[in-house]
């Protein structure tokens, strides 16, 4: 038996591997996790493979949305863990996003091996992650009729069914392929391995680099092919406290 997380399906644009809808994107990392700074966390919480933002974690998504302020931003793709939700509503806030401009898409999610890692105590049980709307009480931006382009699938066990990379390249090209993505430029938020898969995806190499919280990275397709904008992982928003990475999740 298999389940499906985050939202029901719908079927692929048609053409979605050949034409693509959206020219710039800009791929980010969540910001600061609660239990990376207080590793008691785990042991409170029911759902401790999904730890909030810490109110350090919020503003260093503020001063991201002042950062990506005016630079045509109108759609936002998030993993469906609290923490990118949190970041995104926060992006939106200081952008001046209006609406239910999130989009709880699930192939930008996290792979299924550092969802389950537990600090404290090893590996959580099968992970419960939370539908759309749920997430309403975390952020009333969370559209509601939107659907995941790219599903995810989890066995019994809790483990992800297919391959990783391949997902994040799915959902890259489903992303920027979708009509009703047609000239928009969208964030999508996901987590240390997620927005390495998601750029690998794109074709940008990524070697070894563990992105800071709300790194981003800025890509654009330039004569048919996706081109990395400055700098990968970026983090011009925080100054002095953007130069150390933490943790892949």
């Amino acid at each position: 038996r298999v389940a499906t997380v985050s939202g029901d399906t719908r079927e692929p644009p048609d053409g979605a591997s050949a034409i693509p809808m959206v020219t710039r994107v800009f791929v980010v990392r969540h910001g600061e996790r609660v239990d990376h700074v207080d590793s008691s966390w785990n042991q409170r919480a029911v759902r401790h493979h999904d730890p909030p933002l810490t109110i350090n974690g919020k503003e260093q998504s503020r001063k991201l949305g002042l950062y990506l302020k005016g630079k045509g931003v109108t759609k936002i793709f998030c993993s469906p863990f609290i923490r990118c939700i949190q970041t995104g509503h926060c992006m939106a806030e200081t952008m001046g996003l209006e609406g239910d401009c999130l989009y709880v898409e699930a192939g930008v999610q996290e792979m299924d091996y550092w969802i389950r890692l537990n600090n404290t105590t090893g590996f959580t049980p099968k992970p419960w992650i939370l539908e759309r709307g749920d997430l309403l009480t975390i952020s009333e931006k969370v559209n509601q009729s939107y659907t995941s382009l790219r599903p995810v699938t989890l066995s019994e066990d809790g483990y992800e069914q297919g391959d990783f990379l391949q997902r994040c390249r799915e959902a890259v090209d489903l992303l920027t392929s979708d009509p009703a993505n047609k000239g928009q430029v969208i964030v999508m938020i996901g987590h240390g391995e997620s927005t390495s898969g998601l750029l690998k995806g794109f074709g940008i190499p990524v070697e070894g680099q563990c992105p800071h919280y709300t790194g981003v990275t800025e890509v654009e397709l330039v004569d048919g092919k996706w081109t990395l904008c400055g700098e990968l992982f970026g983090t011009p928003h925080l100054g002095s406290e953007g130069s150390s990475s933490h943790g892949k999740f």
